[in-house]
Parts: structure tokens; sequence; C-alpha cells
């Protein structure tokens, strides 16, 4: 008989402390949550069942509670109590059609294509009227961002349920995670959206001196352009899986020499569900020499946003020589480019005109490098030096001999027009990482005005770098 007492009592002891622990994280949990009645009556059961506090304070002031089996019933029905006064949400649900304000089923795939609304569904119990429930929408495909949020009262005491309306139209295809947000308890739910996503179709440009528009449409994309022919580009295509209407930026970027990037114009357009092509006129005051970014992007997460580069040149050789194909492959790249006043003795001076004939001009040693990198040069200066990094960083095959070209033109000649001053192609070899190119002026010198200097290489990839200077 003692011994019985002794293992009853051994464990009545076992389950106080083991309820002491169960309370002790339901006072937790609902300290986090905010929910105070939860906390009140789990602190209640705490105080009754943690044999310290009862030894200590409990039982000499309260005799009837002296009795292990009472503790532990007392604190048992105080912990069962906790789950009628704490306010939960259940699971949230996706799906297509709430039925008495109900998800019956959760949808974990939606496809786009089928359906175009889908509804967001949280059954509730014991919230008090006037909270707030936060929907946030991640889209998780590739790094987790947030697409869509919208916020609700609870309008009623009790309310049961909860309910969020998703436009699908207006989201890109991929994996989400549905959290809402109740008080400081927050239920999540995952879903995947399939289907086509909404896309152009042959994307095209084409421009006054760079191809024609075949009604609505570009009749090929056209990357080549020559200088001062056209102010105005067309960026055409075909929509489709246009489900809601899509606002488009278009954002033109001029890129003069490697990393440089000026921002030209940005255009605004529209495409709509029911459109079948496509159309938006880009008008620039000028198109100059060099190469050109045109980026479509859209606010709306649906949208790729798309790329294309073109490329403005001095004279239709050049561009034919690329249209046709016919030049080298290699993709070494022009990586630096400075121009500088070359400082030059005049037995230097003499010797660099002897050996350049009737070009006025020629390579100098590649050793003798600018040391800065200037626009502006005074009036009389001599010999000017444009310094070329090429492809310094990329690894060329042996047989890789590309040529260089340098054009130097007056832009505010006698006529008031474009005077061609120079033009010059060397050939260079695969182990040569920079280049320095000098022209020598008259006697005097070059006179006051504005100039540019252009350097590409002959292939079919290049992109020309453009560098307008000032003599003054």
């Amino acid at each position: 008989m003692d011994t019985l007492k002794t293992l009853l009592n051994v464990g009545l002891t076992i389950l106080q402390w083991l309820l002491s622990l169960i309370t002790g994280g339901v006072i937790l949990i609902s300290f986090v949550g905010g929910a105070w009645t939860a906390f009140l009556v789990a602190l209640v059961a705490f105080l009754v069942v943690f044999p310290p506090i009862q030894r200590r304070w409990i039982e000499p002031k309260l005799p009837f509670l002296q009795p292990k089996a009472i503790k532990v019933a007392a604190a048992f029905i105080l912990l069962i109590a906790t789950l009628f006064v704490t306010p939960t949400p259940t699971l949230a649900k996706v799906c297509e059609a709430p039925e008495a304000d109900k998800c019956n089923e959760h949808r974990d795939s939606l496809n786009v294509d089928q359906v175009d609304t889908a509804y967001v569904v949280v059954a509730l119990s014991g919230r008090e009227k006037g909270e707030d429930a936060t929907l946030e929408l991640n889209y998780t495909a590739n790094e987790a961002s947030v697409v869509y949020t919208n916020t609700q009262k609870l309008e009623a005491e009790g309310q049961d349920s909860v309910q969020f309306e998703l436009l699908l139209n207006e989201l890109p295809i991929g994996d989400y995670e549905v959290a809402i947000a109740i008080g400081e308890t927050t239920v999540t739910q995952d879903f995947e959206l399939t289907g086509n996503p909404p896309q152009l179709n042959d994307l095209a440009l084409c421009g006054t001196s760079g191809g024609t528009l075949d009604g609505a449409r570009c009749e090929s994309n056209y990357s080549l352009y020559l200088e001062g022919a056209f102010d105005k580009l067309h960026l055409t295509a075909g929509p489709e899986y246009i489900r809601s209407e899509i606002p488009l930026e278009v954002s033109v970027n001029y890129i003069p020499e490697p990393g440089q990037a000026e921002l030209l114009d940005t255009v605004e357009g529209t495409i709509r569900p029911d459109d079948t092509d496509l159309k938006i006129d880009i008008p620039l005051s000028s198109f100059e020499i060099g190469a050109y970014e045109i980026t479509l992007s859209s606010p709306n997460p649906a949208f790729s946003t798309q790329t294309e580069t073109i490329t403005v040149w001095h004279d239709t050789d050049a561009i034919d020589a690329r249209a046709e194909g016919t030049l080298s492959d290699s993709s070494t790249p022009l990586t630096g480019f400075k121009l500088c006043e070359q400082q030059l003795t005049e037995e230097e001076l003499a010797q660099l005109e002897a050996d350049a004939g009737d070009d006025e001009a020629t390579d100098i040693d590649n050793s003798d490098r600018c040391a800065t990198d200037d626009s502006t040069f005074p009036a009389g200066v001599q010999t000017l030096a444009a310094d070329i990094d090429i492809g310094s960083d990329f690894a060329r095959p042996e047989d890789d001999t590309v040529d260089l070209t340098f054009v130097w033109r007056y832009l505010e000649g006698p006529s008031g027009g474009i005077q061609e001053l120079n033009v010059k192609t060397y050939p260079i070899e695969p182990d040569l990482g920079t280049f320095v190119y000098s022209l020598t002026g008259p006697d005097s010198g070059y006179p006051a005005g504005t100039y540019d200097v252009t350097v590409f290489l002959e292939t079919n990839t290049a992109r020309p770098i453009r560098r307008e200077f000032v003599v003054e």
C-alpha cells in the first residue's frame, strides 16, 4: 500500500512538472501573440501547478490545493480553457470560387489560361471587431518578392472568415506564398500559377534610314543605322497572351564609350488584351555615332524586360560591311579610350610628319600613353593622341588579328558641315592590348571649333566609340 502511494505521488509530481512546462509555453506564445485572455488563464494554471510556488506561496494560504491530484486537475482544466479563449485562424486556402465564404478544397495549382480570378479564405475564431487582416502575396519562383498586398478590417465580432480576391491576370507565372497576418498571428499557404506568360513576339526596330514599316510592323529587325539619316525609331511586336492592360516604358540609353550610358528619352505605351499589334514611336533630336540600348519594360511583374542594341555609323560602307557579315567574327572589344595632347619635341614632330606622309597621321610608341583624359584643348594644339585599350581582359586566339579604324572629323568646317580630316586603319595583333594613335594638325595647330574622333574594330559585332572634343 505504501509503495502504491509512493508511485502515485511520484507520478503526480511528474505530471505537475510536465503541466508546468506546457503552461509555461502557452504563456510565452500568448504573450508574443497578444492573446491576453489566454495569457492570464495560462498564468493561473501555471501558478496552480508549479511545485516551488505551490509549496512556498499557495498551499499555506489555500489548504484545499494541497492534494497534488487537485492541482493537476485544476491546471489541466485551465489549460483546456486556453484553447477556447485563444483566437486562432485555421489554415488559409486558395480556390477559384468559395461556397458560403469558404474554400472547400485548397488548389495548389491554378492555370491562368483557364481562370482569371482566385480567392484566399482564412477561417477565424474568437477575433475582435475592427482587427486588421493583412494579406501579402510573395512571388517565390526566383527571389522572394512581394507582388501584392491588401488589408481588410474584421467587420463583426466573432467573424468566422476573411476573404481576399486575387486577379491572376496581373501576376507572373510561377510559385507563390500567401501570408495573412491578423494581430500577431500569421498563417501561410503555397500555390503555383501556371499558363502562358504575356509576351511580345517578333520584337523589331526600324527607322527612316534602316527599314520601313509594313503596315503596323517593321519589315525586319534592323540594328545598323546611318548618322543623321533619321530622327525616329519604330518599335513593333506581336502581343500574345495579354489578359489585362499592361503599361509599357521604352527607354533609350546612348553609349558613346565603354562604361558610359546617357539616358536620352523615355516613351510610354500600353498593350491591351484585344491588341494584335504593338507599335511605339521613339522620337529623338539626333542619333549620333555610337551604340544605343533600347529597353522595353513594365511595372507589371508578369512582363519580362527586353533589350535591343543598335549601332549608328559614320558612312554607308561601315554599315554595308557589317550587314553583309564579311568582316572578322572576332569578339574582341574596345574597353577604354583616352584623348590627350601629345607633347612632342621638334625633332619628334618632324619625324612624325615625315613618317606620316600625306596622311599626316601615324602610330607612336605604345609606351607613350595618355596620362590624362581630356575633351577640351587650347587653340593652336598641334598633335592629339587617342589611347585605346583593346580587350585587355579577354583571351584572344593566336590568329585573331583584327583591323582598328580611326576617323577624325571637324564638325564646324568652313562650309558649316562636317569635314572629314583623316581615316586610318591599323592591324591589331592578338598580343597587343593597347594602341596609341596620333593626328598632327597644320603648322599653326588645330583651329578653334568642335571635333570628334570615332574608333572601331573591323568586326561584324563591333560597337563604335565616339568622343567629341573642343579646341578653344
